[in-house]
């Protein structure tokens, strides 16, 4: 599915805290966390803004591989339900980045993509570095994905493939004090989630109304005020 882009804000800081006793020298690092939210609907992508300060006075190189003499920026996710924490399958820093001492470089993680947040429930998260043998850990903050509440759904065939059925869902979820309306695109038999896509505040007087056409044109209509509607438009590609 094609869809533009949203804005992004970050609420919530969180500062550094020393698991490993050193020496303010060759590396000295500060990690920082800011997720664009703390309640996520299920599926949802999980953004989250990671700040790595050197206030040593040698470079560091964060790089993507793991291993003695790397830098490497990670994250350690526990689920509430779980007792040993996930392991990331995809690096969160794509690329080597070098720290000058004095710089910070800061990164748009989507944490979703690291590791599974596949279970409706709570999540403990914190990022950190490893360098030199020390581990530089941010704070931890609580993550909780839920399943929001259902408002109305469609199914069709795929645009291009007959026999794969598309689930367009609409779902309803309150956050940061707002009423937040969704877009989820699913796929049988293959169970494969297209994306999950905020479409902004919702007043839940006017009942949303979601159309499908045979080409994959997703139509959706919501009322964001007492006067307001937004009509919101998807393609949904083969």
């Amino acid at each position: 599915c094609a869809v533009l882009g949203i804005g992004i804000t970050y609420p919530l800081q969180c500062d550094v805290r020393f698991v490993a006793a050193s020496s303010r020298g060759l590396a000295d690092l500060v990690v920082q966390i800011k997720p664009e939210h703390t309640r996520l609907l299920y599926l949802e992508d999980c953004n989250i803004l990671v700040t790595v300060s050197n206030n040593g006075s040698g470079v560091v190189v964060l790089d993507p591989k793991r291993g003695p003499g790397h830098a490497y920026l990670d994250f350690e996710v526990r689920s509430m339900e779980a007792s040993t924490p996930q392991e990331l399958t995809v690096s969160p820093v794509p690329a080597a980045a070098s720290l000058a001492p004095g710089e910070s470089h800061r990164f748009l993680i989507d944490l979703s993509r690291c590791c599974a947040l596949t279970t409706a429930c709570g999540y403990n998260v914190h990022a950190f570095v490893n360098w030199n043998k020390l581990r530089y850990e941010s704070r931890l903050v609580n993550l909780d994905v839920v399943n929001g509440l259902p408002i109305k759904s469609v199914m069709h065939e795929s645009p291009l493939s007959p026999q794969a059925i598309r689930t367009y869902s609409l779902t309803y979820l309150a956050r940061e004090g707002r009423e937040i309306l969704f877009l989820s695109v699913s796929e049988m038999p293959s169970a494969l989630n297209y994306g999950v896509f905020a479409l902004g505040p919702v007043v839940r007087v006017f009942d949303p109304g979601l159309e499908v056409d045979g080409q994959g044109l997703v139509t959706v209509v919501h009322q964001i005020s007492p006067r307001q509607y937004v009509r919101t438009l998807l393609q949904s590609m083969p």
